[in-house]
């Protein structure tokens, strides 16, 4: 991926987007060829020719739309990684570029350290990854291994049964993630996270249960593991957290959000954010900062009468109001 050039269509009316994209690609420190598409129906043609990686599309273009190109290409099959932009974007574009599986929604106006958080995701989800499943169920190895395999990053993956077989294959070959269970016979999730680190092991460990055990999981992270992974997980949890584990800015539109603000009401008021459980009733409350750290002098409300305690749900609570500040362009 590093001597390859990277191949990308830039799609916009706009003369400054373009000359933007220009500037930006020239001082890079990886090549980048650029196709430009002042149209839509320019734009479907350089999307279905095969011959590009990235799409970056105006969602308001003349002839058709933006919307409508990726569309028509996703309809014929194109699989391309795609960014989105526009300066007025609404809740209308936002659901249909998820729909459309674009990757990210960019607000105009922009610059480009955007286009290269955007260039430098895309270029790590191409390079291939070795990821080891150590899981003593069958069932659950295969429920795993497609989940990752429905994951945006390239992730090839390999399997075996038990926390012993698991340090021999470590041991031959270097694995980029490894996703131990924690509950197995004999060696389980959390001796086989000790050995591999007692080995100096640089594989990211991602531990997974079933179980919620508060106490398991902090001794997880304390022995080192990257992540602690509740089961069932979903392909929009696993990119989320690669994003965090490789140091990549997280996409307005990572799909995780349609999962989570299903289960929260989310108000922002002033500068202050109102995040409801709605099946707990359990209400998160924290004051926002255009700057990080962005939620502060948080204020959880307990309904005392629910079954589960608030913390089980701060977690997403706080996903569900950073999700709802981005797409309110108050923080970045």
């Amino acid at each position: 991926m590093s001597d390859s050039p990277v191949r990308i269509i830039v799609a916009d009316d706009a003369e400054t987007v373009h000359r933007m994209f220009r500037r930006t690609v020239r001082h890079l420190s990886f090549p980048v060829e650029m196709a430009e598409a002042r149209n839509g129906r320019d734009c479907l043609d350089l999307l279905t020719s095969g011959e590009f990686g990235l799409a970056f599309i105006d969602v308001f273009m003349p002839g058709m739309s933006g919307l409508e190109a990726l569309g028509n290409a996703r309809f014929m099959g194109s699989k391309i990684f795609v960014t989105l932009m526009s300066a007025y974007p609404n809740e209308r574009c936002l659901k249909l570029a998820r729909e459309l599986q674009a990757y990210e929604f960019l607000f105009k106006p922009f610059g480009p350290p955007e286009i290269e958080a955007i260039l430098e995701t895309y270029r790590r989800a191409c390079r291939p990854m070795r990821a080891l499943i150590v899981d003593d169920s069958p069932t659950q190895r295969r429920i795993v291994s497609r989940v990752l395999s429905r994951s945006m990053f390239r992730i090839d993956i390999e399997e075996t049964g038990d926390g012993k077989a698991a340090l021999e294959r470590c041991a031959g070959c270097a694995f980029d993630l490894v996703f131990p269970d924690c509950n197995m016979p004999h060696l389980d999730g959390i001796e086989t996270l000790r050995k591999l680190r007692e080995r100096e092991a640089h594989d990211k460990i991602i531990m997974i249960s079933a179980e919620r055990n508060k106490a398991k999981e902090r001794e997880a992270l304390a022995l080192g593991a990257a992540a602690f992974l509740h089961k069932p997980f979903y392909p929009n949890e696993v990119d989320a957290l690669l994003h965090r584990l490789f140091g990549l800015r997280s996409p307005r539109l990572m799909v995780l959000k349609a999962r989570v603000l299903r289960r929260f009401d989310v108000t922002i008021a002033g500068r202050t954010v109102a995040v409801a459980h709605k099946d707990s009733g359990h209400r998160y409350e924290y004051l926002w900062f255009p700057e990080p750290p962005h939620l502060r002098a948080t204020h959880v409300l307990e309904n005392r009468q629910a079954q589960q305690e608030s913390a089980a749900f701060r977690s997403d609570a706080e996903k569900a109001a950073l999700l709802e500040l981005r797409s309110a362009r108050l923080v970045g």
